[in-house]
């Protein structure tokens, strides 16, 4: 009975059983700080000046305490059924820990920030610096850093999504187009779009060569002379050939349509990965 009377009856007759369990109660009560989902000051026997009330009708229960004038409670934290969260709403935080603690946006902080060791898979959220800050890690290594973002503002980057991130801002300056990596200043150039140049099916133009574009070269003349004849027609034929070589001009068969041909290429259609320009705001 975690709100019993608290006090005891001294009035009447009160046999050896009423008197221990009117004890018990009280103590019950003291022992439990009151808890219950009654206010208990309005039970038997009140409450006192920084009384203690574990307040049930609330959840998570609120541990409260009465104050010096005993007109009203004030809450001092949550309880859970392994945790109390203390209720810091009204605590003068600084004067009891000797400096003025930064916890809410616009609060300034000056000299060291030393944070504590962390083990496991603990993870430590810094806030945002300002001014010139300087971090010592364990090992007293320092990172001094007077940006208030890892990227400054007007930084561009690549990004493999449609849209620009938080705090970015989408570039459309450029489309479709390839990246070069250069040693010097970086420039932008050419006239023809990526996917133009590296479109599937590529092949050559059709080309008719001219007598200047084909190899020199040379044709060979067979003669032949009827087999009764025999050998004393070829001599003859020869005689003559000699005697009238610088008047006689000899042709080939023509051969050849004139047209033209083309070349096969691979195809240039080589894959790729969409990126986006962004600049930091």
């Amino acid at each position: 009975m975690s709100q019993g009377k608290l006090v005891i009856p001294n009035t009447g007759i009160l046999s050896g059983l009423q008197l221990v369990n009117a004890i018990n109660d009280a103590v019950d009560r003291l022992v439990t700080q009151t808890s219950g989902s009654t206010d208990p000051s309005t039970l038997s026997g009140g409450v006192k000046p920084y009384s203690f009330w574990l307040d049930t009708s609330v959840s998570p229960n609120v541990l409260r305490m009465r104050n010096a004038a005993n007109t009203a409670w004030a809450a001092m934290g949550t309880i859970s059924s392994s945790n109390f969260v203390p209720d810091l709403a009204n605590a003068d935080i600084a004067t009891a820990l000797g400096y003025t603690p930064v916890n809410k946006a616009g609060d300034t902080m000056s000299g060291d920030l030393t944070a504590p060791n962390v083990f496991g898979s603990a993870k430590v959220q810094a806030p945002e610096l300002k001014a010139t800050t300087k971090i010592v890690f364990p090992d007293n290594s320092e990172q001094v850093t007077a940006a208030t973002t890892a990227f400054p503002s007007g930084t561009v980057m690549l990004f493999v999504q449609s849209a620009a991130p938080t705090g970015w801002t989408k570039s459309t300056a450029h489309n479709d187009k390839a990246l070069r990596v250069v040693s010097g200043s970086v420039s932008s150039g050419g006239s023809v779009a990526f996917s133009t140049a590296f479109a599937a099916g590529l092949s050559a133009g059709a080309t008719t060569l001219s007598i200047a574009q084909i190899p020199s070269h040379a044709h060979v003349i067979r003669m032949g002379w009827p087999a009764a004849e025999g050998s004393s027609y070829a001599s003859r034929w020869q005689s003559q050939a000699v005697q009238n070589v610088s008047t006689t001009t000899l042709n080939t068969y023509e051969t050849g349509g004139g047209g033209s041909h083309t070349h096969s290429l691979p195809s240039f259609a080589v894959q790729y990965v969409d990126v986006i320009l962004a600049t930091k705001d």
